[in-house]
């Protein structure tokens, strides 16, 4: 994922909700949303929203 993030964090944000959700159905479209919006609240969004996924 991190040869494809160039340009910026957000672009593996789609990469990891295909993974978390789709593939290995860690969580739902739901709880990955909430993941991703309580990294926007926070300094350095896309680690938050990796560490909240993770």
């Amino acid at each position: 994922m991190g040869a494809l993030a160039y340009g910026g964090g957000f672009v593996i944000i789609p990469l990891m909700q295909a993974d978390a959700v789709d593939n290995y159905h860690w969580m739902t479209d739901g709880q990955f949303l909430n993941a991703v919006a309580l990294g926007q609240i926070t300094p350095g969004p896309v680690v938050q929203t990796v560490a909240v996924v993770g």
